[in-house]
């Protein structure tokens, strides 16, 4: 079933030629990947604390390391520089959470709080834009 509780049917010919992902067979914890875009003015390290300020702050957010991984400052949250695109620089970081629902609800309160903070905070968040360049 989706999330709006429709029934998926799909084709024997189908399920033998792909490979099928089941995302709550066993192990229900879930990694969220979160991908923020922000322009080439902003600073990334700045935003980069700001999501894991934000993100650790979160209550579905669960913390999934080793003692090991504990005891060596192995941090729970690494936001990355994903890509550089035209118009933006992304910032990607991996979130779990106990269960794919708790992940939807957290992704989102994390998008809206994080938005308010790079607002606060001069971090900025890029519209596309292009220069045009004319020749005499």
């Amino acid at each position: 079933r989706t999330f709006e509780n429709n029934r998926i049917i799909i084709p024997n010919a189908t399920m033998n030629k792909s490979i099928l992902e089941n995302k709550d067979f066993g192990e229900r914890k879930v990694c969220n990947f979160l991908i923020l875009s922000i322009s080439y003015d902003s600073d990334v390290d700045k935003a980069k604390s700001i999501i894991v300020e934000e993100a650790l702050n979160h209550p579905k957010l669960i913390d999934v390391r080793t003692e090991e991984d504990i005891e060596n400052q192995v941090p729970q949250i690494n936001p990355v520089l994903f890509a550089l695109n035209n118009s933006s620089v992304d910032l990607r970081v991996g979130l779990w959470s106990k269960d794919s629902t708790d992940g939807y609800f957290m992704l989102s309160d994390l998008r809206d709080s994080i938005k308010k903070r790079f607002d606060k905070e001069g971090i900025e968040i890029p519209y596309p834009y292009q220069n045009i360049v004319i020749k005499k």
